[in-house]
């Protein structure tokens, strides 16, 4: 649009007032921006207006572009805040659901079986990647630290049936637990414990079940190598719906 403009405006002037096309681009160019430097020549009447008419067409033409860059910008915004906001409420209507602490390479395989077998669950991730790819797949999550009561609130924790406690670290889980204890003692809580020593202290803090992926991963291994007939019947058994 604007090389159409400086185009127009050229040639209009090469035709009304005569000049040579560089004065005609030059002086185009200069009333478009609104720079304001000195006529190339002196306009006649009809140039003036030509002139009059370029400048309402330019100022036109910028008000455009600023106007979509707006409103490219405050739609985008306005409708990742609205869609915040919708899912929050829907969250909030959420009752009997699990709430899953952490979606790291635990916690994606565990939302997934989930969803797969329609268990309404809640996700809390403080990894903006995480809650991009949680929003993509349409997963209902919350941002933020899981330890945070008023986040797990916001989550139903006090009319959640479940919690998994699945972060990076022992030390984190220890603190989810104690704190999701203390806000809804009915809460049946599963944590994912890394190390050996850290299974008591998860118990301590008030979970009722405490799994290790690696312990589970190794045994279920040795299992395929010792009984192999037998974990493929557990396979099959599980994966029926």
């Amino acid at each position: 649009m604007m090389a159409l403009l400086i185009f127009s405006g050229a040639t209009g002037y090469k035709i009304i007032e005569g000049w040579s096309y560089m004065d005609s681009v030059y002086m185009t160019v200069i009333t478009l921006t609104t720079v304001g430097f000195q006529e190339v020549n002196a306009l006649s009447p009809s140039g003036r207006l030509f002139t009059i008419i370029l400048i309402l067409l330019g100022g036109g033409f910028a008000l455009y572009v600023a106007g979509a860059i707006v409103q490219f910008v405050v739609e985008g915004k306005i409708s990742s805040i609205l869609g915040r906001r919708r899912l929050e409420k829907s969250i909030k209507k959420l009752s009997g659901h699990t709430i899953l602490c952490g979606y790291g390479r635990i916690g994606s395989v565990i939302c997934s079986s989930l969803m797969t077998k329609k268990i309404p669950v809640v996700v809390i991730e403080k990894d903006p990647l995480l809650v991009d790819i949680l929003d993509s797949k349409k997963i209902p999550n919350l941002p933020g630290d899981s330890t945070d009561e008023e986040l797990l609130d916001k989550a139903g924790i006090n009319k959640a049936k479940n919690l998994i406690a699945a972060l990076g670290t022992d030390t984190d889980n220890v603190f989810l637990v104690l704190t999701s204890r203390q806000i809804n003692p009915d809460l049946f809580i599963v944590a994912r414990c890394s190390y050996p020593n850290s299974r008591q202290k998860l118990y301590a803090a008030g979970a009722d079940l405490v799994e290790s992926p690696y312990e589970l991963g190794a045994a279920r291994i040795a299992m395929r190598i010792e009984r192999p007939n037998v974990t493929d019947f557990l396979d099959t058994a599980l994966t029926l719906d």
